[in-house]
């Protein structure tokens, strides 16, 4: 598989394997902005980003300017998570409205403009830079705010002139502002840092719509938030710095890899329920979006969840399974209500068998409650259900064969221990919500190959996972 100790469970990084880490996602970064930079090249996305082509080409020409008097600066820079992420949503497939657009690159720019705000650029060229009046220097973990009287959506160029910054609103001439470098920190063009989770010393990001996103919104209809009551979630950073404790006590290993690929958390706002909160997280080494919770632990589950995506993405060997590059939705994902290819079905089970083990580690510290040992029951019949398609319709290689024995041993072991702690009637009504599900999906217009009560006989799976771990070993 590669040079780490385990596939499915990530083991402690000592110092030499977080360097080897350390290496392969600046690795794949940089093999991600120069895919990213070519792509630049395609007149279609010329077209997409509009008007703000020439901001982008003038932040590029800065870049390459700066690379040749400071390299080392520029290194770091360009290793930065936030210039690959903010190019790659300029310059995804999907829409991205005028107002996204203007966000990304006003904060593209801003990456080169902490530096010179606070007078450590030496170099004596004129530059300009165009931003919306406020934005977001990444590199340096604060958010640029000018004066409240400017429109949040105004367009504001700023012009560098040896120790000399004036800014004008674009379309006018005369400058409404003219500072000496570096600027005062109660002057009018305020740094405001910020906060940060102190277990990783990372920022959280206040404002989503900052990396093109808009805030989480819940489905009109949807019942889960017709009762909302008297939900009051915590600030997301007392949620996280709680997450960081259960993680630190329960699962240390988990807190080591997070310093090494957790760059951020960004606030997606919502939802006003205390039963549905989302997470997400777009390759290794970047941020993890999330929604508030009540409850911290679910933080804990979230952080998790999203950095076994990242370390799957970052370390795996795609010759173990012959169809993980099979893009075709023709599969039921317990995880998900749309058909999915099989690699999706991999990056669930992957992710929530880890959950579910986080949940048990829990368990033998205190007894879990009557909801708690629902949803261990919930996701580990998902896990058996997705296991089972992986195993009849998953091409598993030679090299394969050992990270999804992982999958089917922890399985069986985790067979056991949830199952005792379940109820008959707990497991019928989750049976039947999953048999719904499947039928649900498999009545979209993309037909699936798993829709069968086979799948959902959770003994015999269960026995087969047993059977697979024993002709590895014997």
């Amino acid at each position: 598989m590669n040079s780490f100790d385990s596939f499915l469970f990530p083991a402690s990084l000592d110092p030499l394997m977080q360097g080897a880490v350390q290496e392969r996602l600046t690795l794949h970064r940089a093999g991600l902005l120069d895919s990213l930079l070519a792509k630049l090249q395609d007149p279609l996305a010329g077209e997409r980003i509009g008007g703000r082509t020439r901001d982008l080409q003038g932040f590029i020409s800065e870049i390459l300017n700066l690379s040749a008097e400071t390299h080392t600066q520029i290194v770091e820079l360009v290793n930065h998570w936030a210039i690959s992420f903010l190019l790659a949503r300029l310059l995804a497939d999907e829409a991205c409205n005028n107002e996204f657009i203007d966000y990304l690159t006003s904060n593209l720019v801003a990456l080169l403009l902490g530096r010179r705000l606070e007078g450590s650029c030496s170099s004596d060229r004129d530059v300009h830079f165009a931003t919306t009046s406020s934005c977001y220097d990444l590199y340096g973990d604060v958010r640029i705010q000018l004066p409240s009287w400017i429109p949040a959506r105004e367009r504001i160029i700023w012009e560098f002139s040896d120790t000399i910054v004036m800014l004008r609103v674009d379309r006018e001439e005369e400058p409404f502002l003219r500072l000496r470098l570096p600027i005062e920190v109660d002057g009018p063009i305020a740094l405001r840092q910020l906060p940060k989770v102190k277990c990783w010393n990372i920022p959280v990001i206040d404002d989503i719509s900052t990396l093109g996103f808009a805030e989480f919104q819940p489905a009109e209809g949807d019942p889960r938030y017709e009762d909302v009551g008297d939900y009051h979630p915590l600030r997301l950073e007392d949620s996280l710095k709680d997450a960081c404790r259960i993680l630190t006590d329960l699962w240390p290993g988990i807190v080591g890899w997070g310093e090494v690929l957790l760059p951020a958390f960004v606030d997606m706002g919502g939802p006003p329920s205390r039963s549905v909160h989302r997470s997400a997280c777009y390759g290794p080494g970047t941020p993890i979006f999330l929604t508030k919770v009540s409850n911290p632990f679910e933080h804990a589950e979230d952080i998790l969840h999203e950095l076994q995506h990242q370390r799957l993405f970052l370390l795996f060997d795609t010759d173990a399974f012959g169809k993980w590059n099979d893009t075709r939705q023709r599969f039921a994902s317990p995880y998900r209500p749309d058909p999915r290819p099989l690699r999706g079905v991999h990056m669930g089970l992957h992710a929530f068998l880890a959950v579910n083990r986080l949940r048990l580690l829990a368990a033998n510290r205190e007894k879990p409650s009557i909801e708690q040992c629902y949803q261990m029951l919930k996701t580990h019949h998902m896990n058996l259900f997705a296991f089972r398609t992986l195993l009849e319709h998953e091409d598993i290689s030679p090299c394969g064969r050992r990270p999804f024995a992982e999958y089917a041993q922890e399985l069986t072991l985790q067979h056991e221990a949830i199952e005792s702690l379940a109820t008959v009637g707990m497991s019928e009504t989750i049976d039947r919500r999953l048999e719904k599900h499947v039928a649900s999906v498999g009545a979209s217009n993309m037909p699936i190959e798993n829709p069968s009560t086979q799948y959902r006989n959770w003994s015999e799976t269960v026995d087969l996972a047993t059977q697979y771990v024993w002709n590895l070993t014997k």
